[in-house]
């Protein structure tokens, strides 16, 4: 009997880590550059070295909700050709406020699943942004 039950949590524990490992993408270095905002927007940003948008990830967004530290904001973009809409989440530093760290998540459309951690640096012209994206299966 101890057997049998040894057995049935080594098959749930392989299971469990089998799942883990298969439900997201690896993380993926990507990054870009800030442009705009076109009308209606505050900000926009591209994935290229600027000017060039390499196309992979645009589009652009607009605040919901800023206070003294960060902003939350509504971003309406395309990614690798998938189009929706992400929550971004962004935390700038209280000691210069020209750089940030940023959470992009709650994603949905065609980009259900997508999630990106990154860092802005707003000391440069153009402003300029790297990090990691995924995408959960």
């Amino acid at each position: 009997m101890k057997r049998n039950v040894l057995v049935m949590v080594s098959v749930l524990v392989l299971t469990f880590v089998f799942t883990l490992t298969v439900s997201a993408t690896k993380p993926a270095y990507f990054s870009g550059f800030f442009y705009g905002p076109e009308p209606g927007y505050h900000f926009c940003f591209a994935t290229g070295e600027y000017p060039d948008m390499d196309g992979f990830m645009f589009g652009c967004g607009y605040y919901t909700n800023m206070d003294g530290v960060g902003w939350t904001a509504n971003w309406e973009g395309t990614v690798d050709g998938k189009s929706g809409t992400c929550v971004i989440h962004a935390r700038t530093f209280i000691k210069d406020k020209l750089t940030s760290q940023v959470a992009t998540n709650q994603c949905t459309g065609d980009l259900a699943g997508f999630h990106v951690v990154g860092d802005g640096d707003f000391y440069t012209l153009p402003f300029t942004w790297e990090g990691w994206y995924h995408w959960e299966k």
